[in-house]
């Protein structure tokens, strides 16, 4: 095996990087899966659905994206702490764009891109209606107020801790 050092020390230290990089990997493995599970359980599946918006995006799904973003939507709406969320404000302002990406379509007659323009409008209007609501909400707070405010809204909701 020509692959193999002849020398020892170099085998040694081949050795020592790949037995670090085997613990550096394992580290990684543990701090990040530990970050991925600190995720809200309650709205974990509107996270996971957003991964598909992506793949929906780049093909140019609207229909797909406009059911995908009903349904995380939905995720959102069901749990108290997120229900006026800037969450939905995103999700709101996404809808906005597929309504405008159809505005600009070059086969639509006037009245349809109009028809789409006003539905990207209230989407708009409503997503930036949440952001605002959520800077009133948050935007006065410390540190250590928003903290408090989320600690009693998690700790409030046995969803949490039965996860």
């Amino acid at each position: 095996m020509s692959f193999i050092p002849k020398h020892k020390g170099t085998r040694v230290i081949i050795l020592v990087m790949v037995i670090l990089a085997l613990i550096g990997i394992a580290i990684a493995w543990v701090y990040y899966s530990g970050i991925n599970r600190s995720a809200d359980p309650r709205v974990r599946d509107a996270r996971t659905m957003y991964a598909r918006y992506n793949i929906y995006a780049a093909s140019n799904e609207q229909e797909k994206i406009l059911s995908l973003l009903d349904s995380i939507y939905g995720v959102f709406k069901s749990v108290k702490h997120y229900e006026n969320s800037y969450e939905i404000g995103v999700v709101l302002n996404n809808r906005a764009s597929i309504y405008l990406t159809r505005a600009i379509s070059d086969t639509l007659v006037n009245e349809v891109k109009m028809q789409y323009l006003a539905m990207a409008e209230h989407e708009l209007l409503r997503s930036i209606e949440y952001y605002q609501n959520w800077i009133i909400a948050f935007g006065g707070l410390n540190e250590s107020g928003i903290q408090d405010t989320v600690y009693k809204d998690f700790m409030s909701d046995p969803v949490i801790f039965t996860d």
